[in-house]
């Protein structure tokens, strides 16, 4: 646990003031499959874009998500937060976008949902979609001893 945690191309940060450390825990990718209007599985990476290419010969494989790349979608995100003061803090969420561990490419636009509040011990931190930064939750701890496990439904 640390300031920042990257998993799956997904950054979490605390700010260090109200909250000190942070886990994701669980990032469980919703998305159902590509786009409606994706094309690009119909070349099978071989030649332009949406053309069929008529044989076989033409299906090559891929180890990125540049071509036949599954469409952005809800992740349902489990994280740990733990308090630094019992005062008011934050964490934002971010698609990581530097390194390579886990890349998945999907970006995040919005928290759409705080799910659920696990605490760990008996002082809760109780969370608040911000109003004005879509990725970011405000938290209120009780005291510095709070710690508790998130559940966010991101898009």
């Amino acid at each position: 646990m640390g300031l920042t945690d990257t998993k799956k191309g997904l950054t979490v940060t605390a700010d260090d003031t109200g909250i000190d450390n942070v886990d994701i825990l669980l990032d469980l990718d919703m998305r159902t499959g590509s786009l409606v209007d994706e094309t690009r599985w119909l070349d099978g990476a071989a030649g332009a874009a949406g053309a069929y290419p008529g044989s076989i010969t033409g299906f090559t494989a891929t180890n990125d998500n540049t071509i036949n790349n599954a469409g952005g979608s809800m992740r349902m995100v489990t994280v740990r937060v733990q308090a630094k003061a019992a005062a008011g803090g934050n964490i934002v969420f971010s698609t990581d976008t530097t390194s390579t561990d886990g890349q998945d490419g999907t970006p995040v636009s919005k928290v759409i949902a705080i799910l659920g509040r696990n605490d760990r011990v008996a002082h809760t931190i109780v969370g608040t979609i911000d109003g004005t930064d879509p990725l970011k939750i405000n938290l209120t701890p009780s005291n510095a001893a709070a710690d508790s496990d998130l559940t966010v439904l991101l898009m």
